[in-house]
């Protein structure tokens, strides 16, 4: 079983992430539930497993009086992240070289945590899941949305190629296809590892209770997204003194909640 290759997927990521609908409807829920987090000037916001940089640049040019941090460790994602901060022009955007499964991190306290598609890659997800909770203030909140299910690379094949035809055209679309070859070959891989049990798979409860276990509140639970591959947990660290709601058994997201 070959292994996943993060800097050859770097090389085209961000060019399936572009022509793909359920990928830029995460990003924009991510950037809006983040924007009304009622979070002040100064407050320090961190992306863990930042990749590229798509979810931790959105956030800064959304919120610009908010510093974010593109946490990762992979030189080419951290490469293609900062190119595209440069280009924005980005002044609250820092990057910060941290492989998160380290013991110390060097990261100040924090107002909120987003982290998309990264934990279930690494060795010991609910390790990390423990240090981002240590690392939140009390009333600080966290948006983790994870890769739950194996990944079917047929089905996302022909999911890709019908917005592509939809959005571009066939011949667009062909000339694509080629180049995302890189995509395929470490997606197939990707899935290969989740079979092996080398990468986290997971149900919603399971996710949700690896939050609960750190004593944050669920404020949103749901598996709808990215096609019904992801978990996405949005969650409290309350305040000492404070008594937060939480979701309710059986209860179901309501987009744009």
């Amino acid at each position: 079983m070959e292994k996943v290759d993060w800097a050859d997927y770097a090389t085209t990521y961000d060019l399936m992430a572009r022509n793909n609908p359920a990928y830029q409807e995460l990003v924009r829920h991510c950037v809006a539930t983040v924007c009304g987090w009622q979070l002040q000037p100064g407050d320090v916001v961190a992306d863990i497993g930042g990749g590229t940089g798509n979810f931790s640049i959105a956030v800064a040019l959304a919120l610009p009086s908010v510093m974010v941090l593109h946490v990762d460790c992979d030189e080419a994602m951290l490469r293609s992240a900062r190119a595209k901060a440069d280009q924005a022009g980005l002044g609250n955007w820092n990057v910060v070289d941290m492989d998160v499964e380290q013991d110390a991190w060097g990261l100040p306290t924090l107002a909120g945590i987003v982290t998309v598609h990264a934990l279930y890659a690494f060795k010991n997800p609910q390790r990390v899941i423990k240090k981002m909770c240590a690392h939140l203030r009390p009333g600080g909140l966290v948006y983790a949305c994870d890769l739950g299910r194996v990944m079917n690379v047929v089905d996302w094949g022909v999911y890709l190629v019908a917005a592509s035809i939809r959005s571009n055209g066939l011949w667009e679309t062909a000339r694509l296809f080629v180049r995302y070859a890189e995509v395929r070959r470490q997606n197939q891989r990707i899935c290969a590892c989740q079979r092996a049990g080398v990468y986290w798979t997971h149900r919603l409860a399971e996710f949700t209770d690896c939050f609960r276990a750190q004593g944050l509140t669920p404020l949103t639970a749901t598996s709808s997204f990215y096609r019904g591959y992801d978990d996405l947990v949005i969650g409290l660290k309350p305040m000492v003194t404070e008594t937060v709601r939480p979701l309710a058994a059986g209860a179901r997201f309501v987009q744009g909640a």
